[in-house]
């Protein structure tokens, strides 16, 4: 009998050691600065489950605005690390990006943003949908545009980026406070996608238009299966079960 402990000991510290996680990233915290994000050679932070990689950023317009104006803040549930001070947005978890999109009288400006959102190791949550809202403000004329762009997988064999395409685009055109919301725009279960927003803010001749920030939001929805810990655990016992019933047919 203490044979059968001593063993079965060793196996289950033997399958601690091979399901090991992964470190986690470092968290998504708010006033992260865009700038930097790109400046720093593989950049990824996490909130919850999900890493957030790959940014890119381009401006155009009358009126570009550089990424160093724009700040990164992580999003998320209750309970969740990265909770933007604003509050989540319903209990997914994603990035708001804010910075002064504003433009007057026949002015432009347009910007992307890009970057890719991956489960990390041994979760167990897919992305099956993605919400996007925008904080826009609009005096005179004018339009504060804002399009998602989406694909999934992320990557491909090559570790390459897919190329996303227009999935919806929301247009804030009525000159009050609002936050305009697009939720629930289905994709696929999928544990990475590669998405952009393309921001685009008009000023009509007597128009002032301010569209201060974006944010994405990436549902959690449980795959049932398990992770690999618990995997790890229930071979390690079957192991440990075959071992013990041969020792006793000898």
């Amino acid at each position: 009998m203490k044979k059968l402990f001593v063993i079965g000991g060793m196996l289950l510290a033997a399958s601690a050691a091979w399901a090991t996680p992964v470190q986690p990233a470092p968290t998504c915290t708010a006033d992260m600065n865009l700038q930097t994000i790109l400046n720093t050679a593989n950049f990824e932070c996490q909130v919850g489950d999900k890493i957030f990689s790959n940014f890119s950023y381009t401006a155009s317009g009358t009126n570009p605005l550089g990424a160093s104006q724009v700040t990164v803040e992580g999003v998320g549930p209750a309970g969740t690390s990265g909770i933007s001070p604003d509050g989540p947005v319903s209990t997914d978890i994603g990035l708001s990006f804010s910075a002064p999109w504003t433009v007057s009288a026949g002015q432009t400006t347009d910007a992307n943003i890009f970057f890719a959102v991956t489960v990390a190791n041994g979760a167990n949550m897919v992305i099956t949908d993605t919400g996007l809202a925008q904080l826009s403000t609009l005096t005179g004329t004018g339009l504060a545009t804002v399009g998602e762009d989406a694909c999934a997988p992320a990557f491909n064999q090559q570790n390459q980026l897919c190329t996303p395409s227009l999935q919806v685009a929301m247009t804030f055109d009525n000159g009050s406070n609002l936050i305009q919301k697009v939720v629930d725009n289905a994709v696929a279960p999928t544990g990475s996608i590669y998405v952009g927003k393309d921001i685009s803010v008009t000023a009509g001749t007597n128009g002032i238009v301010d569209l201060s920030r974006v944010t994405d939001t990436f549902s959690q929805s449980p795959t049932g299966a398990p992770e690999p810990a618990t995997m790890g655990l229930a071979g390690a016992a079957l192991v440990g079960l075959g071992f013990i019933r041969r020792r006793k047919q000898a």
